[in-house]
């Protein structure tokens, strides 16, 4: 199957996001992310983010991700409970940049209840982008409890980014861990907090 040639200008390109072909209104969608954002293109692109075709929504979720799109959060909370793994993932992973504190409890339920890894591992990376100061520890608690090392590791970056010295002594069994990361995450910050 050959992909629909790109729209050659914008209102080519506004027209094919219209269209009822899902690979012609992606290759719109694509060629809108790569001019400047505006107010029009912004508005396009969330209305993409519920497009019927997961080719076209997962597009929009990059794009909104590579502009910084803030308004675009709401859709991505509802699309991190979308069916296909692939568009939970790429959610979650614009979550991590696009979200906020708030985002905590549903990126908490997310990594303990999703059923696909990638997703888990993308909920994990979020978890500790958007976890502030009234959602770090129970963030922490969920990632050092984790099996996946990389998790324990993001539980060590967050007491070093918002414990105390109490908060670092908890990280003292991450020192025997069966990973020579965890254990030198676990050091590092041991390390910080010695006078």
């Amino acid at each position: 199957m050959t992909a629909a040639p790109a729209p050659r200008n914008r209102h080519e390109q506004i027209s094919a996001l219209a269209g009822g072909d899902a690979f012609r209104r992606r290759s719109a969608l694509e060629a809108l992310g790569r001019l400047p954002k505006d107010a029009e293109t912004a508005a396009l692109v969330l209305a993409s983010l519920h497009d019927p075709s997961g080719y076209v929504v997962r597009t929009a979720v990059e794009i909104a991700r590579g502009w910084g799109l803030a308004d675009a959060a709401p859709r991505l909370r509802d699309l991190a409970g979308d069916p296909d793994p692939l568009t939970r993932r790429i959610s979650l992973e614009a979550l991590r940049d696009l979200g906020s504190e708030a985002d905590a409890e549903l990126l908490m339920k997310v990594l303990s209840r999703d059923a696909n890894r990638d997703v888990r591992n993308a909920a994990a990376w979020a978890l500790a982008a958007v976890a502030g100061p009234s959602t770090w520890r129970s963030s922490f608690e969920l990632l050092v409890a984790g099996d996946v090392p990389r998790h324990r590791q993001l539980a060590c970056e967050l007491v070093r980014k918002f414990g105390d010295a109490a908060d670092r002594e908890a990280l003292r069994p991450l020192l025997s861990d069966h990973d020579g990361h965890v254990r030198k995450a676990a050091a590092h910050v041991l390390a910080e907090g010695e006078p």
